[in-house]
């Protein structure tokens, strides 16, 4: 059985800071504890993987990608599962709005062939547009598009017009 090294006591005591920053800025809705939990998670797996990687990136750079998304990769999770509405919901409000993603997206709401109609439009959309709209369908807020996406409010203003814009035109076609 292989034998993994254990990380040095002053390592552990600087990765405790790190990983709380990193937690602060993108642990989001999840409860504290699982987000240090996840971010631990990614220290580990970067503190192990991080030799077949040396000379790409700093340590601590490398650190950071690991551990910001294994946070990343559970807010999502914790978007999909423990939220009321499911994954796909378009009548999910988030707390920093007053309307539900419904109104940003202008689609109509229901079955089977408007969840299918929904993903045909997002095909057609140009990168951005695209990260963006599936931003809002897995509930995320303005403010955590606007900082994952290093987007200003009025490029997210933008990118809603746009999004609305197309949405007419793919219903009218």
């Amino acid at each position: 059985m292989k034998q993994r090294k254990h990380i040095p006591p002053g390592l552990v005591q600087e990765g405790m800071h790190f990983v709380e920053g990193v937690c602060r800025l993108y642990g989001g809705c999840l409860e504290w504890e699982d987000c240090l939990m996840e971010g631990w998670k990614g220290f580990v797996f970067a503190f192990h993987s991080y030799p077949a990687h040396e000379g790409s990136y700093e340590f601590w750079e490398y650190a950071f990608f690991c551990v910001r998304d294994h946070v990343l990769l559970a807010k999502r999770e914790y978007n999909r599962c423990k939220r009321p509405e499911s994954g796909f919901s378009l009548d999910y409000i988030p707390p920093d709005r007053d309307e539900p993603v419904i109104g940003r997206l202008a689609a109509v709401q229901g079955d089977f062939v408007n969840s299918v109609m929904l993903r045909d439009y997002l095909s057609h959309l140009g990168f951005r547009e695209k990260r963006v709209a599936w931003a809002y369908i897995n509930r995320y807020t303005d403010a955590e598009i606007m900082d994952y996406y290093q987007l200003d409010r009025q490029s997210l203003t933008d990118i809603r017009r746009c999004l609305r814009v197309k949405m007419e035109q793919y219903q009218a076609s």
